[in-house]
């Protein structure tokens, strides 16, 4: 998790082909399998060369968001 203030990005886990497993994966520990239900590609929480992890949802305290979409980043953002 990433702080900035008191708003910061959850950590993502996607799949290698680009499914998104949870975009909340500190709240759903369940949904972070080390395989996709999709298509069994392995999932990853993090970049493989920075190793910064995967941005997933961004919260901001006090404000409930309910945008369900979520497009997997192309690139890490490091």
């Amino acid at each position: 998790m990433h702080t900035m203030g008191d708003s910061y990005y959850e950590q993502a886990v996607i799949c290698e082909n680009g499914h998104i497993i949870t975009t909340v994966a500190s709240a759903s520990v369940a949904h972070s399998a080390p395989f996709c239900q999709t298509c069994g590609a392995s999932t990853v929480r993090a970049c493989p060369r920075c190793k910064a992890f995967i941005r997933g949802s961004y919260i901001v305290q006090g404000v409930i968001g309910f945008d369900k979409t979520f497009p997997a980043p192309r690139c890490c953002y490091q």
